[in-house]
């Protein structure tokens, strides 16, 4: 009998350090499993925040793009005014010269009838040197 006991608290303690050895096993997959799991949730954590970091970086400088265009938005003169202004200058132009012209009406005509037998003369005297 002690024989079947002693074989019987054998096949227990066999069945025990089995039982153990099962036990490891699945602890030891467990534990690498959840090493991967947080190697792979470290590594996107990290990532995360490098987007998060490069996100802020680039909204600042988008802010700041931002807040220099109004600036020189601010600072821009429209192109209807410069029109305005050339315009006056024009005709205050206009006005001169119509004014310097009404001063000397009979020198001009004067002068463009002068100039006009002049050219009829030369052109008069190169068909006779031809002839």
């Amino acid at each position: 009998m002690r024989l079947k006991t002693r074989s019987r608290d054998s096949g227990m303690l066999e069945m025990l350090s089995m039982l153990k050895e099962l036990q490891k096993k699945k602890a030891s997959k467990s534990s690498s499993r959840s090493v991967a799991f947080q190697t792979k949730k470290t590594a996107l954590f990290t990532d995360a925040r490098a987007t998060v970091d490069t996100t802020v970086r680039e909204g600042a400088a988008y802010m700041h793009c931002k807040a220099s265009l109004v600036a020189l938005k601010a600072q821009e003169v429209s192109q209807d005014r410069h029109l305005q202004e050339l315009s006056a200058l024009w005709k205050h132009q206009d006005e001169t010269v119509n004014n310097l012209l009404g001063m000397y009406p009979t020198l001009i005509e004067d002068l463009s009838h002068r100039r006009s037998a002049q050219i009829n003369e030369a052109s008069e005297s190169s068909k006779r040197v031809e002839a």
